[in-house]
């Protein structure tokens, strides 16, 4: 059983969410940090079929401006 309480602050902060990528509400020490990707084993890619890619674009609309 979900308490009455949890949800109603739970209501609370998702509203003052201003965009699905808004941190406003996290610590600026973690925002302001690179992201560090993995790098990709070319060796493992190139062996790869990628025809089935050929002409895909995709953008995630969470991403971008409105």
């Amino acid at each position: 059983m979900v308490c009455n309480n949890y949800l109603k602050h739970r209501r609370t902060v998702l509203a003052n969410h201003q965009h699905p990528l808004d941190t406003q509400y996290f610590d600026k020490h973690f925002t302001v940090e690179k992201a560090k990707l993995t790098p990709i084993d070319t060796t493992i890619l190139q062996s790869m079929d990628q025809t089935q890619f050929l002409g895909f674009s995709y953008t995630n609309p969470n991403a971008t401006d409105k």
